[in-house]
């Protein structure tokens, strides 16, 4: 009787693993280099600059006078077209207006502020 070689498929799965298991388990889990691969989050840092005229543009966008936001205790700003490079402004709006030591509620969902975006608005924030 001829034998012939194990598929290439066979052989991964009756090859020997190192501590035993499963090697679907072991795909699971990370190797060292994977992990160094991930990014760090870093600590807040100083909130970041916006001009007045970024300022009042992105107040327009969003539907919102100085005045108005002043007093605000929600802002809901869905489906407004905010990006993340109007959160650096948005930030700068809420320090200056005294807004963020009464605002309870902050809805940015449906806009694209990404992660940096939302980095801009903690650091604001932060800055209170």
């Amino acid at each position: 009787a001829e034998e012939t070689a194990p598929s290439p498929a066979e052989a991964e799965d009756s090859a020997p693993t190192s501590g035993g298991g499963n090697p679907a388990e072991q795909s699971a889990d990370s190797s060292p280099e994977e992990e160094e691969e991930e990014e760090a989050i870093s600590p807040l840092g100083e909130p970041a600059a916006a001009s007045e005229e970024e300022v009042s543009s992105l107040l327009a966008k969003i539907d919102f006078s100085r005045k108005r936001l002043e007093s605000a205790s929600a802002l809901r700003c869905t489906l407004r077209g905010v990006t993340s490079e109007d959160c650096a402004a948005l930030g700068a709006a809420l320090r200056e207006s005294g807004a963020l030591s009464r605002l309870t509620a902050l809805d940015l969902s449906s806009n694209s502020i990404g992660p940096d975006g939302a980095r801009c608005i903690a650091e604001a924030a932060a800055a209170a």
